[in-house]
C-alpha cells in the first residue's frame, strides 16, 4: 500500500512536471509561429500604407521635375514655331508696307 502511495505522488509529480515542459515548449513554438505570421501581416500592412505614402510623395516630386522640364522643351518649341510664324506674317506686312511708301516716295521723286 505504501509503495502504491509512494508510486502515485512520484507519478503524480514527475507527470505534472513532465506535462508543464511539453506545454511550455509547444506553447512557445506555436507563439514563435503565430507570432510570426501575424507580424509578418502585421509588417506587410504597415509596409503597404508607408510604401504607398512615401510613393506618393516621390512620384509627385518626380512628376513636377518631368513636368517642368518637358513643358519648359514643349514651350521652347511651340514657342519658337509660334515666334516664327508671326515674324514672319509681321515682317511681310511690315515689308509690304515699307515697300508701298518707298515705292511712292521713289514714284514721287522720279516723276
Amino acid at each position: 500500500d505504501v509503495g502504491d502511495e509512494v508510486s502515485n505522488l512520484v507519478g503524480l509529480v514527475v507527470g505534472n512536471e513532465v506535462g508543464f515542459l511539453v506545454g511550455l515548449i509547444i506553447g512557445n513554438l506555436v507563439g514563435l509561429v503565430v507570432g510570426d505570421e501575424v507580424g509578418d501581416l502585421v509588417g506587410l500592412v504597415v509596409g503597404d500604407e508607408v510604401g504607398d505614402s512615401v510613393g506618393l510623395d516621390v512620384g509627385d516630386e518626380v512628376s513636377n521635375l518631368v513636368g517642368l522640364v518637358v513643358g519648359n522643351e514643349v514651350g521652347f518649341l511651340v514657342g519658337l514655331i509660334i515666334g516664327n510664324l508671326v515674324g514672319l506674317v509681321v515682317g511681310d506686312e511690315v515689308g509690304d508696307l515699307v515697300g508701298l511708301v518707298v515705292g511712292d516716295e521713289v514714284g514721287d521723286s522720279v516723276g
